[in-house]
């Protein structure tokens, strides 16, 4: 099984995410979207744009958690490892 977990620093939600994986001994691939999702310098010129629109539209969705090519919000995605046991 293939988990990639897309999260931010100071995120305490992402950091529950992971903390409840590595209970679950689930390895997992962390991407750090705060670069991309934060105003920085050049942020218009370097494509982060869209990344901040999309933010701003899933604001409730981080961390996204992607289980097998399948996104999910972190509710979403403990449920459905739970039921997968």
């Amino acid at each position: 099984m293939q988990v990639d977990v897309y999260s931010k620093k100071d995120c305490g939600v992402c950091t529950a995410a992971k903390k409840k994986l590595d209970i679950m001994k689930l390895p997992y691939t962390e991407y750090d979207i705060d670069y991309m999702t934060s105003v920085h310098e050049g942020w218009r010129d370097d494509g982060s744009v869209d990344a901040q629109v999309y933010l701003c539209l899933i604001n409730n969705a981080i961390p996204m958690i992607v289980i097998d090519g399948v996104p999910f919000t972190y509710s979403g995605a403990m449920r459905f490892l739970k039921e997968r046991k």
